[in-house]
């Protein structure tokens, strides 16, 4: 039975992130990306979102009572944070970066820059920057940017939150 849930799960997660690369991908802050949502706790779910062969799982560690996964998604740019205590899944966290063409409604993504970025959003809760990264965090998602060598930051990373 777990197989065929784990099938399901990782069949619904392909078809997902196998439609067109330029689909409509939204990014979501507090929520998700796409159908992929923070608010997932049953493993059913989880089973019917994600691809097995593209699948990286590693256990990160024990913590507060549960264990916490990993599960990577290199050529689909997305990583997935999950908590498992007491047969329950949750999803913690989901990280975007390269590949991933998702994004937000107002069209912020990967390779935006800082400036667009803080036109779009406003200004952030907290900041940090050095001459290399900077890190703006809104509520619902963290902002990754780099510099492109030319002094302009442009988001390389982000990750959702709750």
């Amino acid at each position: 039975m777990r197989v065929i849930c784990l099938l399901n799960f990782l069949f619904l997660f392909t078809q997902l992130f196998s439609q067109n690369e330029n689909s409509n991908c939204l990014i979501k802050p507090s929520i998700g990306i796409d159908k992929i949502t923070l608010n997932i706790t049953s493993v059913d779910t989880i089973y019917n979102l994600l691809s097995k062969t593209e699948l990286k799982k590693e256990n990160y560690g024990k913590e507060n009572g549960g264990i916490q996964y990993i599960l990577s998604y290199p050529e689909k740019g997305i990583t997935i944070r999950l908590f498992k205590a007491k047969k329950v899944y949750q999803i913690i966290s989901i990280e975007a970066k390269a590949p991933c063409e998702c994004k937000t409604t107002n069209g912020i993504g990967l390779g935006t820059t800082k400036e667009e970025l803080i036109e779009k959003m406003g200004k952030p809760r907290e900041s940090w920057e050095n001459e290399t990264e900077s890190h703006l965090d809104y509520k619902g998602v963290l902002f990754l940017l780099k510099n492109n060598g030319q002094n302009k930051f442009l988001v390389s990373q982000l990750m959702i939150v709750p």
